[in-house]
């Protein structure tokens, strides 16, 4: 399996986080709908764990894996709702 190709990076906050083409593709849509840097953040940091989860790039996750993810999001609220 190939690594994403880092084209830059972009300061996020304090942090400097590199650039893959379809990230900078994600900013870029972010930054013309006017999205707040929080907002920009919140989202690179929900795909990020969405592709944690399942140890592979977005580029190559599809809707199947969404629903999964969804669906593990749920349970794990469930269970920390059941844990209070």
């Amino acid at each position: 399996m190939a690594s994403p190709v880092i084209v830059g990076c972009v300061s996020l906050g304090s942090q400097e986080v590199p650039v893959t083409y379809l990230r900078q593709m994600m900013l870029d849509e972010l930054q013309r709908r006017n999205y707040s840097q929080s907002t920009a953040r919140s989202y690179i940091y929900a795909v990020e764990d969405f592709a944690k989860y399942f140890r592979c790039s977005p580029e190559r996750l599809g809707p199947e894996q969404i629903r999964q993810y969804q669906a593990y999001l749920f349970r794990e609220r469930s269970r920390r709702k059941i844990r209070r």
